[in-house]
């Protein structure tokens, strides 16, 4: 969006100027010429920074690599690292809020610069690593994938995919609290909204309670990256 200017770069600390408002990734590297370690962070500058009622959380802490979230005139986002979610415990970052009741998140995903990374929608009974979940997320080199977790800290399922989408795409989770179900949809972009919804697999019995954590999510499938 524009230029940053760090007023001392070589200094512990240091102020720094941004030349217009925006998202800022910042990198910062220390050495003692012997040992080089090196971190970024994501800076947005403006007004309307992110809501306090959104919670952005890493799942399985890599101390090298951590992953924000944020929110920036109704734009979000999100970046991670971790393993994924394949397995029996979730390795991604999360920018979610808390729903009771009936519910439903629809978001347009735009950018992913990773082949193999996945980014997409979220539905979890809590923040806990091995929580009871489902994850609709698109992997720019395979393609859309629903996940679930039906069973706290027990290994994950690949409900349903689809091959041959490209980006902008549009997302959307949808859970009915009476029944416990959660049902996935995508939708073309046509001009900055969505096209005809076509449903992801069937409806899924996500047991949740009656309060769920919904909202974003991205990892790089990976614990080398952001």
């Amino acid at each position: 969006p524009g230029t940053a200017t760090f007023e001392s770069p070589t200094n512990v600390t240091t102020a720094v100027a941004f030349s217009s408002s925006g998202t800022y990734t910042l990198r910062i590297t220390a050495s003692d010429t012997q040992f080089t370690v090196s971190d970024q962070v994501i800076v947005v500058v403006g007004a309307n920074l992110v809501a306090a009622d959104w919670i952005t959380q890493d799942l399985s802490p890599i101390s090298a690599r951590r992953g924000q979230g944020l929110e920036y005139g109704g734009h979000f986002s999100v970046s991670g690292a971790g393993g994924g979610y394949t397995g029996t415990s979730d390795g991604a970052h999360v920018m979610v809020r808390q729903v009771s009741g009936d519910s439903s998140i629809v978001a347009r995903l735009t950018n992913l610069p990773t082949a193999t990374a996945l980014s997409g929608l979220t539905m979890r009974d809590s923040l806990a690593r091995g929580a009871i979940r489902t994850v609709l997320g698109f992997i720019p080199a395979t393609g859309l994938q629903l996940r679930a977790r039906t069973n706290g800290s027990t290994a994950d399922t690949l409900v349903a995919s689809a091959s041959g989408l490209s980006l902008p795409l549009w997302l959307k989770l949808e859970r009915t609290a009476a029944t416990e179900v959660v049902t996935a949809w995508y939708a073309a972009d046509n001009a900055g909204t969505p096209g005809v919804w076509t449903q992801l697999g069937t409806a899924t019995a996500i047991v949740m309670g009656d309060a769920a954590q919904i909202g974003l999510t991205t990892t790089n499938n990976s614990t080398a990256g952001v």
